[in-house]
């Protein structure tokens, strides 16, 4: 295998030398490419005392601009891309072409990362939520790549359009793995690994930059863009409203696997499972933007979402039995109705209130509805309608009638 290594870098002074010796001791790239992706230290220098590196300066900001113009300059039919804190192991090119040789249709392969610094119970940290998030994860959307650790075909880069310089930094990897699998089969592998620095984490807090990388990742798998603007010398973080909704969504999303998994399969319910799913998404936004308005303190506010948290544990115990189910949906956007109706007047956002009781109510009433219909035996019909007309309803609110984005009420 020819493969030319692009290494983008911005003020990687002092961990770019480790990387180039990293992947120098290899010794089978057949050029290595170190991208000064408008640095304003001595990354150029530092790069420039290898004989076997050649650097180019590239002055458009973002990681994907320096991939770009990596790729333009790479020479080899596959082209390798590491951060500039990371050091490939010594089997890394050999397990590449191991798996390049299984397959023709075999485009990219990608792995996690392993960390060299930081403390035992750290790396350990960082271990689980590799192993607990990246195997499903990739087996659930078809592809995953990540941007510093990971060897595509050029000929494929160049089928997809090279990369998207609209991502600056964040969602960036995401989005080379979609397109990429347009091409061909991205494999991700948990064996092949790159050798990083816990830096980010370190500076950021753990949990809050897992959950930030976690939401970059599904936003440009989702909407096609990524959660964070800005490029890597702008890192954004994870307000206290968004990290609520991810615990309390993730939290219902577990609850209704679980008992979805336990019920006997011939009592299980497609369309409630579909129901339940888009309620659980409909609940992260709804979460995520009214904790932004509403005094998390208040009381009243805090009683209400434990009756809601109760009301949910309904639904999830009640996935067999469909009129129980229903009956429970009704109560829940009854609870929700008075929760905003209440409201009204002592937060500034009337309209985006009335907005949201309105959906409750018809929410409410199709839940009455569908159990009206489904006493008269009209039962399975009437729960794809439910259900059916629920995802339509979520639809028209995320894209013609956008509910939950609080800059509909400032314009």
């Amino acid at each position: 295998m020819k493969v030319s290594l692009v290494i983008p870098a911005y003020n990687e002074e002092a961990y770019i030398g480790a990387c180039i010796e990293a992947a120098l001791r290899l010794d089978s790239f057949s050029e290595i490419i170190v991208v000064d992706n408008a640095s304003t230290d001595n990354t150029a220098l530092a790069a420039g005392r290898y004989d076997r590196v050649r650097v180019v300066r590239e002055e458009e900001k973002g990681t994907n601009a320096a991939r770009a113009r990596g790729l333009l300059e790479a020479t080899g039919e596959f082209v390798a891309f590491v951060d500039a804190d990371t050091h490939v192991p010594a089997d890394w090119l050999i397990k590449a072409e191991r798996e390049f040789q299984k397959s023709p249709h075999v485009v990219a392969l990608s792995g996690p990362y392993a960390y060299y610094d930081g403390s035992g119970p750290e790396r350990l940290f960082m271990s689980l939520v590799w192993w607990f998030s990246a195997p499903l994860t990739y087996r659930v959307v078809g592809y995953m790549i990540l941007g510093g650790n990971f060897i595509a075909r050029k000929s494929a880069l160049l089928a997809m359009g090279g990369f998207d310089k609209r991502f600056l930094f964040y969602g960036d990897d995401t989005d080379i793995a979609r397109r990429l699998s347009g091409q061909g089969k991205v494999v991700f592998k948990m064996d092949f690994k790159g050798y990083s620095s816990l830096r980010r984490f370190r500076s950021q807090g753990f949990v809050r930059t897992s959950v930030l990388y976690g939401l970059n990742f599904l936003w440009p798998v989702l909407f096609r863009k990524p959660y964070t603007a800005g490029h890597g010398g702008e890192r954004g973080a994870v307000d206290a409203a968004t990290l609520k909704a991810i615990a309390v969504s993730l939290l219902f999303f577990c609850g209704g696997v679980l008992a979805w998994s336990a019920a006997d399969p011939t009592l299980r319910s497609v369309p409630l499972g579909v129901f339940y799913t888009l309620l659980v998404f409909n609940t992260f936004f709804s979460v995520r933007l009214f904790s932004r308005v509403i005094s998390p303190t208040d009381p009243i506010q805090i009683l209400v979402d434990l009756g809601l948290c109760f009301l949910y544990a309904g639904l999830v115990l009640s996935f067999t039995v469909p009129a129980f189910f229903l009956l429970i949906t009704a109560f829940l956007f009854v609870v929700a109705t008075a929760k905003y109706a209440f409201l009204l007047g002592k937060i500034d956002h009337p309209k985006l209130l009335k907005r949201k009781i309105l959906v409750d109510l018809l929410g409410a009433f199709g839940a009455l509805g569908t159990l009206i219909f489904f006493s008269i035996e009209k039962g399975a019909l009437s729960l794809w309608i439910f259900a059916i007309g629920f995802a339509i309803a979520n639809f028209l609110l995320f894209t013609v009638w956008p509910l939950y984005r609080l800059d509909t009420e400032v314009s």
